[in-house]
């Protein structure tokens, strides 16, 4: 996917000169967090980006050549800034691809208003509203949220289930909240939401399980979420604990151990 949008960007530059033989360079900005909590993301990110750049470079009959210029945006939202600035000011460059969805939306505004062709891999719904130069690649929430639900709904028919509900707090977490309640409100005895950065869950996790919740649903990244299911077997739960899609990246499964076994 990053190849096709990368090719957009080709496409923008190879209408300004069809006559000259000498390949143009066109530069593509990452700003990825390759340190700090989203690391595993941005590790991905820079994998997908040198491949692409290898694929569309060793093609002979290319007439402009990628090159890409990967900024490390710290997993902040400061950062990120400061790396964008750079890359549009510093390094020229009229395409950014960024992730983590309160980065790209608070990019989002300067990409608009330079008229960047805006790549993103990020979930959040208003990423994409109201500019036809932001491309998306990753599930909406609608998409990510509505999967989950569907499945619920369908291997917990057979009688009536309790869920409890985690949820990051913050606009994606919010958001994905809204999704299940609106999908899925008869399931859900108790929703909390836990800060991103939290550590200790003593004071969150007895919350749902006072509540005699057979199940839980978690929606959250970075490894604390390894560290909430991790901590959720410790208190003795046997129910199902059903995570979204941040499960996969390797910090989390490492933090979690043994408890992510068994883990949906």
């Amino acid at each position: 996917a990053i190849i096709v949008l990368v090719g957009i960007g080709i496409y923008r530059e190879m209408g300004k000169d069809k006559t000259t033989e000498k390949k143009e360079i066109v530069t593509l900005g990452v700003i990825a967090p390759l340190t700090g909590d989203y690391a595993d993301v941005g590790k991905w990110m820079k994998m997908g980006v040198e491949l692409a750049e290898e694929d569309i470079n060793k093609n002979t009959s290319n007439k402009y050549l990628l090159q890409s210029i990967i900024e490390d945006g710290k997993s902040d939202v400061k950062s990120s800034i400061s790396s964008y600035n750079k890359l549009v000011s510093s390094n020229k460059t009229k395409y950014v691809f960024t992730s983590v969805s309160n980065i790209a939306l608070s990019l989002k505004p300067m990409a608009m208003k330079d008229s960047i062709l805006y790549l993103v891999n990020a979930g959040h719904p208003d990423i994409t509203e109201h500019n036809s130069l932001i491309f998306r690649h990753a599930l909406t929430m609608d998409q990510e949220g509505g999967f989950i639900c569907s499945y619920i709904k369908e291997n917990y028919n057979s009688k009536p289930h309790s869920f409890g509900l985690l949820c990051f707090n913050n606009e994606l977490g919010n958001s994905f909240k809204n999704v299940v309640m609106e999908q899925i409100p008869g399931y859900i005895t108790e929703n909390v939401m836990y800060d991103e950065n939290e550590s200790n869950f003593r004071n969150i996790i007895p919350k749902l399980l006072n509540k005699k919740v057979d199940h839980i649903l978690i929606y959250g990244y970075v490894k604390n979420l390894g560290q909430l299911i991790k901590s959720i077997r410790e208190y003795q739960f046997t129910g199902d604990i059903i995570v979204n899609q941040g499960f996969s990246t390797p910090s989390v499964i490492e933090a979690a151990g043994d408890a992510a076994n068994g883990v949906y």
